[in-house]
């Protein structure tokens, strides 16, 4: 059993001496104000980290939950347990089928199965950890009264001049807002489609310095098969998250550059 255990480990061991990944958020937003007709006044989409969109009346953004080393480091943790976990199960079910006695065979499937439930736990809260979370903020920058009405939702927010007020949407959400002044009888009401949304991926790092990764996807393995020229290399802002493909003769310039 020792040496089982032993060869097992082994076969985890280079797992960790593989080349440095990461875990970057891809963020999208829009925001779209149109008028009762129909007009629309302004339509924005972004994928950095927040999106604003300003009229003489208010500011509506959405801001999306920040990627942070510790979040990185959270989600390894997580992820690195759940395989450890996995490994225990394994393990934990080998030697019950090994186990002489019916004594220490129950005691040994019992492990296993908590093992098991164990493992799908920490899986659960490695995803969980991979869900950013998105808000509406909205400010009042007229000098009356701004009633805001989330028409899905039911909910409503009166915002006094100069106020602010902040909502949280799901990841993906939309949000379908109707915006007045209070107590006008002349101003025709605004409606806003506001929305965003992130998603965690895992990618493999070529380069990076105080201000860019440059990366492609670690959760594919096909790259491992190409040649350089053939990857998919894409140029990622450590300022916002913004990201934009680029070849790989400017990966080798940037490289070169720095």
């Amino acid at each position: 059993m020792k040496k089982l255990v032993l060869a097992f480990i082994s076969l985890l061991c280079p797992l960790a001496i593989q080349s440095r990944t990461t875990y970057i958020p891809t963020y999208r937003s829009f925001i779209s104000i149109m008028t009762v007709a129909g007009d629309t006044l302004n339509k924005e989409e972004y994928g950095g980290v927040s999106l604003s969109v300003m009229t003489e009346k208010f500011c509506i953004s959405v801001v999306h939950e920040e990627m942070t080393k510790e979040k990185v480091r959270a989600i390894k943790r997580k992820k690195a347990a759940a395989g450890w976990m996995a490994a225990s199960t394994i393990l934990s079910s080998v030697s019950a089928l090994s186990s002489g006695s019916l004594i220490g065979f129950e005691a040994r499937t019992a492990n296993a199965r908590l093992s098991g439930l164990m493992t799908k736990m920490y899986a659960n809260n490695a995803k969980a950890e991979q869900i950013l979370k998105v808000q509406i903020q909205f400010q009042n920058l007229s000098p009356n009264e701004i009633m805001v009405a989330d028409t899905e939702r039911g909910l409503v927010w009166y915002v006094r001049s100069g106020g602010c007020f902040v909502t949280e949407l799901e990841n993906p959400d939309v949000a379908q807002l109707r915006i007045s002044e209070v107590g006008s009888t002349t101003e025709s009401p605004l409606y806003v489609t506001a929305c965003g949304g992130s998603t965690i991926q895992k990618e493999e790092i070529f380069f990076e310095n105080d201000e860019i990764w440059i990366a492609t996807s670690a959760d594919d393995d096909l790259y491992k098969y190409q040649l350089p020229k053939e990857r998919e290399y894409y140029l990622i802002s450590k300022d916002d998250f913004s990201q934009q493909p680029i070849s790989y003769e400017d990966f080798k310039r940037i490289k070169k550059q720095n």
